[in-house]
C-alpha cells in the first residue's frame, strides 16, 4: 500500500467515523422534536449521507475528478 492510499484511507476512515456522530446527533435531535423513531432514523440517515457524499467528494477524493 503506497502512501497515498494509507493518507486516503485515513481520511476515507475519519469521514465514516465523524458520520457516525452525525447520525447519532440528529436521531437524537430528531427524537427530542417528537418526531417517531422511523422518520428519525430516515431523516437521520439521509443527513449522514448526504454529509458523507461531500465530505468525501471535496476532501477525500478532492485530487479525483
Amino acid at each position: 500500500m503506497s502512501r497515498t492510499d494509507l493518507h486516503r484511507l485515513i481520511k476515507f476512515s475519519a469521514v465514516g467515523g465523524i458520520g457516525v456522530a452525525v447520525q447519532l446527533g440528529m436521531l437524537a435531535l430528531f427524537s427530542a422534536m417528537s418526531i417517531h423513531y422511523l422518520p428519525a432514523t430516515a431523516l437521520a440517515v439521509e443527513c449522514v449521507v448526504l454529509h458523507n457524499f461531500l465530505w468525501h467528494w471535496h476532501f477525500t477524493w478532492s485530487d479525483r475528478r
